[in-house]
């Protein structure tokens, strides 16, 4: 049976006093605590707003966008094995640092190339509860209740990780009201926007008023009304135009908080006029380091987790290490021509390279004993090897 907060069943998002209701269950003590009601409504508005949407998947990209490689898997043999999963696994991690943790159950089937494993499911926010760095709970709801089952890091059958903080609810949980107040702000906007628009008052003698009705109806129908001249509508303004410009300010300054949580950045244009290239470029290291924050859990979870699974259930079932290291690769974009003519440079002044270095700045393999080489003839340009 899966959990749904009764509350949004029938609205988008909770109240402020629901929220609050929903934090205090997520931090009683461990025998009275209940964080669904939280982690629910934090699930809600991860998907129910587009921009704070859109902060998460540019989280989620950076971490996928990259490509990846195991080291010392020459025959590329657990490179196949596991390369789908990686890549979910990589898409799935954002959810730890969001939400404060993730869980993946496995399954595992044998073919040819040995147990591949397969994702059986992937666990909503409020579905699992964390304990510590080394175990987490499934939360399985009986209707009227629920119960706590213990996986611990040793269990293959289950990818999990968590994060730093002391809370319960991630990233998120300090944007919850922030989100609450940005869309009763819309709301209350979207009202305003209709009251300046007007009411429409008819002034007609008394024998008139109803032929004045009619045409009042016309007029909101068909665009049109035949009246007599002593039949007169007015327009009365029931709001200024000048509070529009409150709601725009202060919904931006919500969005501008939402976005510096989740991306560690507000968007440019919230910068001065007068904004400096180094604030910019403050900007955009602060961003990199989340990314690479990012990308750190998941390479951890896949050294740490995922590489010694397949290893004790392909190579050694009582392992404890396993010789494989799974990175990202960052330097798959270097520009060639540019490195050409830095060893230039850096050869024509005797700045000892090694032949390593050489070869893969210039993004050539370098040759085998048993290769045939290619005679090239000497110029003066020519960089000495």
């Amino acid at each position: 049976m899966s959990y749904y907060y009764a509350p949004l069943k029938n609205k988008l998002y909770p109240t402020v006093t629901e929220a609050k209701n929903a934090v205090t269950k997520a931090d009683y003590e461990p025998q009275f605590r209940d964080i669904r009601d939280l982690m629910f409504i934090l699930h809600r508005i991860s998907i129910a707003n587009p921009k704070l949407s859109g902060y998460i998947l540019t989280r989620r990209t950076a971490v996928t966008s990259y490509d990846w490689r195991i080291n010392n898997d020459d025959d590329l043999t657990v490179t196949n094995r596991l390369k789908s999963l990686i890549n979910k696994v990589l898409h799935y991690q954002i959810n730890t640092p969001l939400f404060g943790s993730s869980l993946i159950e496995l399954e595992y089937l044998s073919t040819e190339s040995g147990n591949v494993p397969k994702i059986k499911k992937v666990f909503k926010p409020f579905e699992i509860e964390k304990n510590d760095e080394e175990s987490v709970n499934i939360l399985q709801d009986n209707g009227t209740s629920f119960k706590r089952i213990l996986i611990d890091k040793d269990n293959m059958n289950y990818l999990f990780s968590v994060d730093e903080t002391d809370w319960y609810g991630g990233n998120l949980r300090s944007v919850l009201y922030n989100e609450i107040m940005r869309n009763e702000m819309i709301l209350e906007w979207a009202n305003y926007n209709k009251k300046i628009k007007g009411l429409i008052q008819a002034k007609a003698p008394d024998h008139e008023k109803k032929d004045a009705s009619n045409a009042l109806d016309s007029f909101m129908n068909n665009t049109y009304a035949v009246t007599s001249k002593d039949v007169e509508f007015l327009v009365n303004n029931l709001a200024d135009m000048k509070g529009l410009s409150s709601f725009k300010e202060f919904i931006a300054k919500l969005e501008e908080d939402t976005a510096i949580a989740i991306l560690g950045q507000a968007n440019t244009n919230q910068l001065p006029n007068n904004g400096s290239y180094s604030a910019l470029n403050i900007l955009n290291m602060i961003r990199n380091d989340i990314a690479f924050s990012d990308m750190q859990r998941a390479k951890s979870l896949v050294n740490e987790s995922l590489l010694l699974f397949d290893y004790r259930m392909n190579i050694d079932s009582s392992a404890n290490s396993h010789p494989y290291e799974f990175d990202f690769v960052f330097d798959e974009a270097e520009d060639v021509e540019t490195n050409a003519r830095v060893l230039e440079i850096a050869i024509r002044n005797g700045i000892p390279l090694s032949q390593d270095t050489v070869y893969n700045k210039l993004n050539i393999k370098a040759p085998e004993t048993t290769d045939v080489l290619l005679k090239v003839q000497q110029t003066s340009s020519n960089l000495g090897f």
